[in-house]
Parts: C-alpha cells; sequence; structure tokens
C-alpha cells in the first residue's frame, strides 16, 4: 500500500493517507496543482498547435465504446432487414467525439474537464446524479 502526501508549496506534509489505486489501478496515485496541470496541458498544446476555443458549451460526450456499440447496432439493424439474419462487426476504439450546443464536434485522444464544481463533463462520463465533489 503506498501513501498519498498532501503538502504545502515549502513540502511540508499537511495530510498523509494510505492509497491502494496501486492495488486497484495498476498504477500510483499522484496529486497535481489545477492551475500547474492547467499550465502543462496549454503549453503542450501550444507546442503541438493544437487549438484552444473558449465560450463553448459540451452537451454530450460520444465515448469509443459506444459508438462501438452504435456500430454494432446499426450493421446488425442492416444485415437483420436485407439477409434475414444477424451479425456482429467489430470497430477498434478510437477518439472519444465531443459535441458542443453550437453544432460543433471533435475528435479527441484525451478528455479533460477544467469547467468547475458542478462539471458538466463529468456528469457525462460518469452519470448526471453524480454530486459534485466536497
Amino acid at each position: 500500500m503506498q501513501t498519498m502526501h498532501v503538502s504545502r508549496p515549502d513540502n511540508s506534509t499537511i495530510v498523509s493517507f494510505p492509497t491502494l489505486a496501486m492495488e486497484q489501478y495498476g498504477f500510483p496515485m499522484t496529486g497535481v496543482r489545477r492551475f500547474r496541470l492547467l499550465n502543462v496541458l496549454l503549453d503542450k498544446m501550444e507546442q503541438m498547435g493544437i487549438p484552444l476555443e473558449f465560450g463553448k458549451r459540451l452537451v454530450d460526450i460520444q465515448q469509443p465504446d459506444q459508438q462501438k456499440a452504435a456500430a454494432i447496432a446499426t450493421a446488425t439493424a442492416s444485415s437483420s432487414k436485407s439477409s434475414g439474419t444477424s451479425s456482429t462487426t467489430s470497430a477498434p476504439a478510437g477518439p472519444a467525439v465531443l459535441h458542443f450546443q453550437d453544432g460543433n464536434a471533435y475528435e479527441a485522444d484525451l478528455v479533460v474537464g477544467f469547467d468547475g464544481l458542478r462539471s458538466r463533463t463529468r456528469a457525462l462520463l460518469k452519470g448526471g446524479n453524480e454530486p459534485p465533489p466536497r
């Protein structure tokens, strides 16, 4: 079992607690301050030429498993109608597709929601009934 440490800027420990991240997920848990993570991501986006847009309203996230299920359902329905039998089709896992209120959709290999305490991103990924963290 590993221990997670919450520290002050001078690296003195505020609190320590055990974590089972390695046992449960196969990798250690790491804490990062939000502004530092945001700065690292923004710097990398700039280096890679990835555009950043503001004022977008996220309405849906279609995850690769959902895309695969939709492709299989469509292929099965089409096959059943034409031949009277059903078949399955496998689709490779791919990027998530983010759908926005303005009608635009974007593919993303990584989705990071920096949209606040009542995160729309979290609600779409984890379910709308999950309360925000305390």
